[in-house]
């Protein structure tokens, strides 16, 4: 063995060890060249060291390891007008095209091998289908409305109930406020009775007086009054 051995080794040990041929990222050089370049690039060849004793002599951590990784981050390539328009444009382009189900009525689609006098024939089970498929939605569309029907009828039945019931209160109570008109009237008419006997009782006061006077002394009567006496 005293002979030299010459083999692949790894430079440096402990956490930060890596191999010769990964390549080192985001290094000065790496970092300024496009992708393509550096795909492209050739790789590190193995380093092939020679030691008496068939060991590699420690190295330290080069600066493109883990422990002097620089992250650069650019902003991202805002799309521009041209581009936004060019994706819109490849969408209605990817849309797919149909045909009527008569194809001679179109305009567009060529005539040709095509006689005037025969009729082109339809497909009726693509019609079939497009008749299905308006059925149903007319039926949607009718339960649709029969629901909604329905629920507007039975809502106006319970508004005509609580009208009716609020008409009927309201006729009960017009008909009590009748009564009290009635009677505020009979009160108004006695009052006006009250006062006209009131006006023909002081007509009648100094009639009587009068005649009181006229009468010899021992025939006269007491002077009449309509006050009330007093209490002591």
């Amino acid at each position: 063995m005293g002979t030299s051995q010459s083999g692949y080794q790894t430079v440096g040990e402990g956490p930060y060890s890596r191999l010769q041929t990964e390549p080192i990222p985001y290094t000065s050089y790496s970092v300024d060249r496009r992708p393509e370049d550096r795909s492209s690039s050739p790789q590190p060849r193995l380093i092939s060291t020679q030691s008496e004793h068939g060991r590699s002599s420690p190295r330290q951590p080069s600066q493109g390891s883990p422990a002097h990784r620089i992250v650069v981050v650019a902003d991202g390539a805002q799309p521009t007008l041209e581009d936004t328009m060019q994706m819109e444009l490849q969408k209605l382009q990817d849309i797919p095209t149909f045909l009527p189900i008569l194809k001679g009525t179109t305009a567009g689609i060529s005539q040709v091998d095509h006689d005037p006098t025969q009729i082109e024939k339809m497909d009726p089970k693509h019609l079939l289908q497009l008749c299905s498929r308006y059925q149903q939605h007319l039926k949607q569309c009718a339960e649709a409305v029969a629901f909604d029907q329905n629920s507007l009828t039975s809502r106006i039945k319970e508004i005509d109930t609580e009208v009716t019931a609020i008409m009927v209160a309201l006729l009960e109570r017009r008909r009590k406020f009748d009564k009290h008109t009635e009677h505020i009237q009979k009160i108004a008419d006695m009052s006006a009775l009250l006062g006209r006997i009131q006006k023909n009782v002081d007509d009648l006061l100094p009639l009587m007086d009068r005649l009181n006077s006229i009468l010899p002394p021992d025939d006269q009567l007491e002077p009449f009054t309509m006050k009330a006496p007093t209490k002591t």
